[in-house]
């Protein structure tokens, strides 16, 4: 009854693993137990149940992931949220967020741009021209791609002014 105890055992935290927007603490720690116990017992009859499992749990903490970087940019703190996308796309590369959260990181560049001090200012709107092109190239048919046009040319406008300013000086 080894393996059926060790699979109970992960199976136990599993249940303890809270919703979405809690800590998921111990929702690592099932996914941890789950992958230990499939490395160990891979012909096991809960082989099957226990990957479903990972999968279900490894789906919340892409929706905990993709909530939090969305909370950092309605809360208007940019520079955490587009941090927090940068590691939602290399913690999980083919999440179905990921063409939501490249926008919001390319609107969260140009607002933080746009509220940045005069010496700040074209750096970042240089930086949110690059995350455009990668959002365009990435995405070339997404739903938000008349909005992300219209951040370019705001941003394109911007750059404008600033090297007049700089030519006048």
């Amino acid at each position: 009854f080894a393996e059926e105890a060790e699979f109970m055992a992960a199976y136990s935290l599993y249940l303890d693993s809270p919703i979405y927007n809690l800590d998921q603490t111990s929702t690592k720690e099932a996914i941890d137990a789950l992958q230990l116990f499939m490395n160990k017992n891979y012909t096991s009859q809960y082989s099957n149940e226990a990957q479903s499992i990972i999968e279900e749990m490894r789906r919340k903490l892409e929706l905990t992931a993709f909530e939090n970087a969305k909370q950092y940019y309605k809360m208007g703190m940019y520079k955490s949220a587009i941090i927090t996308i940068d590691n939602y796309a290399i913690d999980f590369p083919d999440a179905i967020y990921n063409e939501v959260l490249r926008f919001i990181k390319f609107r969260a560049q140009y607002q933080l741009a746009q509220s940045s001090i005069p010496s700040k200012k074209e750096e970042r709107y240089n930086e949110a021209v690059g995350f455009y092109q990668e959002f365009l190239q990435d995405f070339p048919d997404s739903k938000h791609l008349k909005e992300a046009d219209r951040i370019y040319d705001n941003i394109v406008s911007a750059l404008g002014k600033i090297e007049r300013s700089q030519q006048l000086q």
